[in-house]
């Protein structure tokens, strides 16, 4: 059994983790017009990179599950980070798109690891709490996106005039000095802000208990999509990753280059979006210990897609709308796989979590690039729009699958 020591040390370095891939994958969207404008490619060759994902979380799903099973979740876990640290570093110097599209490939096989080993290991670490923990978990990764846009800030020169324009000039002299990093230079801090999360040394010193509240009768890939229950709740986590990244990765391309937002009204839209997150996330943590967690996620999946809806339609004269997305789409995600943790082995869950999150963050982003170039980028996040629509059969049901299994003896 874990001392308090070693519960402290799993959340202090999964949760610090988690907040820097926040960092990560915000301070990306928001760079994502420099690293285009640098390499010359289209809309649909900016979305290519969140395509080249999804082929990289296949061989995840193949490979993360039996890695734990034989290594242990720890081993993979700091094996992950230990990775995304190096090839962040290696993006930081491609010299041209088809390097850094390679790179994204192998980054993504250790991001995917990251979050894998990293719910399973929360999951398991506080048993009986672990809906709430895994909500609490993505709390950080909430707070590491809302960050991105102080950080890019801070960083970068290119951004440095969009952020100036949301807050008072004399604070933004002190808080954003000119150090003139370009996105290369942002990624190249980023890879050491990965690295120093392995620093903690007590993180390696307790005996970690693998997966033992998970059935094992459960275990494996192909049990796993004989179970409806599984199989509907990867279909519900497609839909919900595929919304709340569409929005995360275009919503500042789209605000500047399809409704003529400054970027500094961008900027202040993705740090709403991630706040919103990160407020969802907590109040999911404390839902989650009062029982009421599963009886919102239906009416909350048809909220957003009424928001969803009108934030396409009233772009031009509302802009901000889809800054709220982050709130309602912030639950959904640690809720469901923690259903699914409770279902089957770590491979198993492994397997359903890579394949709903992986479809669902490489295919829905990659096809807002697609129709930005087809439909222009004012219409591209009908994508994500069409995913919120579709999260509300999807969740309802999970919900009477649910039931069913809970009356069968």
């Amino acid at each position: 059994m874990l001392t308090r020591s070693g519960r402290f040390s799993i959340m202090l370095v999964v949760f610090t983790a988690l907040f820097c891939f926040g960092l990560y994958s915000t301070a990306r969207s928001i760079l994502l017009q420099p690293i285009s404008e640098d390499f010359g490619v289209s809309y649909t060759g900016s979305g290519l990179m969140f395509l080249v994902s999804f082929l990289s979380v296949l061989v995840t799903n193949l490979a993360a599950g039996r890695l734990m099973q034989r290594y242990g979740m720890r081993v993979v876990y700091v094996a992950s980070i230990a990775g995304i640290s190096l090839v962040l570093l290696v993006q930081s110097l491609s010299a041209d798109y088809l390097l850094f599209l390679l790179s994204t490939f192998v980054l993504t096989l250790f991001t995917s690891g990251q979050n894998l080993a990293g719910n399973s290991i929360v999951a398991t670490a506080f048993a009986g709490d672990g809906g709430s923990r895994l909500n609490l978990m993505h709390v950080f990764y909430g707070l590491g996106s809302l960050a991105a846009p102080l950080f890019t800030g801070f960083l970068g020169a290119d951004r440095l005039e969009g952020v100036h324009q949301t807050i008072p000039a004399a604070i933004a002299d002190v808080l954003f000095p000119v150090s003139g990093l370009d996105w290369r230079g942002i990624f190249a801090v980023l890879a050491l802000l990965f690295g120093l999360v392995l620093f903690w040394y007590p993180f390696y010193r307790f005996r970690m208990q693998e997966a033992a509240t998970i059935a094992p009768g459960r275990a494996g890939f192909r049990h796993a999509l004989g179970d409806r229950l599984l199989v509907k709740i990867t279909v519900a986590v497609l839909f919900a990753a595929g919304y709340e990244v569409a929005v995360s990765s275009w919503l500042v391309y789209t605000l500047e280059q399809g409704a003529g937002v400054s970027p500094g009204g961008a900027g202040l839209a993705i740090a709403v979006f991630f706040a919103g997150l990160a407020a969802g996330r907590a109040s999911g943590s404390w839902l989650a210990r009062t029982g009421r967690l599963n009886t919102i996620l239906f009416p909350l999946a048809i909220a957003q897609a009424v928001l969803a809806l009108v934030s396409l339609v009233a772009m031009d004269w509302m802009p901000g709308l889809f800054a709220l997305a982050g709130l309602t789409s912030s639950i959904f995600f640690p809720t469901l796989f923690y259903k699914v943790a409770q279902e089957c082995h770590a491979s198993a869950s492994g397997a359903v979590y890579l394949t709903g999150a992986g479809l669902g963050v490489a295919l829905a982003p990659f096809l807002v690039g697609v129709a930005g170039d087809l439909i222009t980028i004012r219409w591209a996040l009908a994508v994500a729009v069409l995913c919120a629509l579709l999260l509300v059969p999807a969740i309802r049901s999970v919900s009477v699958e649910e039931a069913k299994r809970r009356l069968t003896p």
